[in-house]
C-alpha cells in the first residue's frame, strides 16, 4: 500500500490527500500539531487542513472512528469536520518516522469559528 510520494513541496498520503508541507496554516498550530493546507484528490471541492501531530504514544486511530461519524452526521453542529485520519510517514521527517494525521475540512463560509484564535464575546 502506498502511503506517500513526493512532489516538490507536496506528497501524497493514503492514495487520496494531498498534503502541501510548503503551505502552513500558522492559525491552526497548535504546540503539539502543525496545520498545513491539503486537498481530497477525490472530492476537490472541499479544502482540507492537514494536522501533524507530535504525540507520543500514538492514540489509537480507531476510536477517532466515532468522532468522524458525529460531524458526518449531523452537518448542523458546525464544528470542524474530521474527514479522516492515519498514522502515516511524514516524508521531511526521514524515511522511518510517523506522525498521526488529521484531516479535518477547511472552515468557510457560516461556521461557529474561522481559526483556533477566534475570541467569543459573552451573551
Amino acid at each position: 500500500m502506498l502511503f506517500w510520494k513526493v512532489t516538490m513541496a507536496s506528497f501524497i498520503v493514503s492514495e487520496r490527500f494531498e498534503v502541501d508541507e510548503g503551505q502552513n496554516i500558522a492559525c491552526f498550530n497548535r504546540s503539539t500539531a502543525k496545520a498545513y493546507a491539503a486537498n481530497d484528490l477525490h472530492q476537490s471541492e472541499h479544502p482540507l487542513i492537514a494536522l501533524k501531530t507530535s504525540i507520543f504514544p500514538l492514540p489509537r486511530l480507531d476510536d477517532l472512528d466515532a468522532f468522524m461519524k458525529l460531524g458526518l452526521e449531523n452537518a448542523q453542529l458546525k464544528l470542524m469536520h474530521l474527514e479522516y485520519a492515519t498514522n502515516a510517514l511524514w516524508p521531511s521527517d526521514g524515511p522511518n518516522c510517523k506522525s498521526v494525521i488529521l484531516f479535518y475540512r477547511r472552515p468557510g463560509g457560516q461556521s461557529l469559528m474561522s481559526s483556533l484564535d477566534d475570541v467569543f464575546k459573552p451573551w
